[in-house]
Parts: structure tokens; C-alpha cells; sequence
């Protein structure tokens, strides 16, 4: 069940534009475990990473109640969340070309709309 768990979670992410908005329970439940422990979710996130796929929040949340946005890495999308959750010179460029690279922060109707749709994508 694992094994194709994480290969129809890939497929969905990828069907999905890149995000897809899981479950931590559902998470869990492909690892064949009771409790997210700290083992549990690493072995999630071993099997995210062999698949090209991250996750929002970076560290999977230890209560089964909770969601995952898990993303294609590489993708559009995937660079910024990735330059969010890693702070770097490079990464603040990509976002400031994403807002339209004003030195103000003003990038303009269009940027705002694209803020808008990653906030709403990450729900942030």
C-alpha cells in the first residue's frame, strides 16, 4: 500500500497544478502507523522526496487532524515555496520578479493577484 500510496499522491499533485492539500491522517495511515511520530514522519518525507514532492509545512505536523500541502518540487510553484521556507539572495529575487520587482513592494494589480492566488493555494 505504501509504495503505490505515494505514486497516486505524485500522480494527484501532479493533476493538481503541483499543490495538492492532504491529510496528515491520510499520511499516516499510508505508513501503517497509529501515532505521527518523529520516525513516522520522517519516513513520509523520505517518501515525498524520492517522488520530487515537499511539503507546507516543511516538517509534517504530529497531529492526525491537520493538513499537509504537499508540492511538486521544481515546478513554479515549488521554487516559491521553497525560496519562502529558505530564505536566500536568490530566493528574494524570485519573489520579487513573482510581485514585479518594485523596490517598494508595489508590483502592481497583477502582482497583487498573484500573491493572492499563491496565499490562497498555500492557504497561508
Amino acid at each position: 500500500m505504501t509504495q503505490n500510496f505515494y505514486d497516486e499522491l505524485s500522480t494527484s499533485v501532479d493533476q493538481n497544478g503541483g499543490l495538492l492539500v492532504v491529510p496528515a491522517a491520510e499520511l499516516r495511515d499510508a505508513q501503517r502507523a497509529d501515532r505521527l511520530g518523529s520516525r513516522v514522519r520522517a519516513a513520509i518525507s523520505r517518501e515525498l522526496a524520492q517522488r520530487g514532492l515537499g511539503t507546507f509545512p516543511e516538517e509534517i505536523p504530529d497531529r492526525y487532524h491537520q493538513t499537509v500541502r504537499v508540492y511538486r518540487r521544481g515546478t513554479a510553484l515549488g521554487q516559491i515555496v521553497e525560496a519562502v521556507l529558505n530564505p536566500s539572495a536568490e530566493g528574494d529575487e524570485l519573489l520579487l520578479s513573482v510581485v514585479g520587482g518594485g523596490s517598494d513592494g508595489s508590483g502592481g494589480g497583477k502582482a497583487v493577484e498573484t500573491l493572492e492566488k499563491i496565499r490562497e493555494l498555500l492557504e497561508v
